[in-house]
């Protein structure tokens, strides 16, 4: 019997993240690490993303941001 958990995601699931991304209709370079990455180095934020998982199979989840403490970088 399949479960389904949640869990953050490492950088060794983003290539699963990036083509569960890439297909969904939804999907958007918003949702992306690259682009997250990209965002918290400007900001001096920090993000992560949960994974919802069926079994070991990715099957959605939800990027998070958290701008710096002041919303600027340091």
């Amino acid at each position: 019997m399949n479960t389904t958990t949640t869990r953050p995601l490492t950088a060794s699931d983003y290539d699963r993240w990036n083509a569960l991304v890439s297909t969904a209709p939804s999907g958007s370079i918003f949702a992306m690490p690259d682009y997250l990455a990209i965002l918290c180095r400007a900001t001096g934020g920090r993000f992560t993303i949960i994974g919802v998982f069926h079994g070991e199979e990715l099957v959605g989840g939800m990027p998070l941001y958290s701008p710096g403490v002041d919303g600027h970088q340091r």
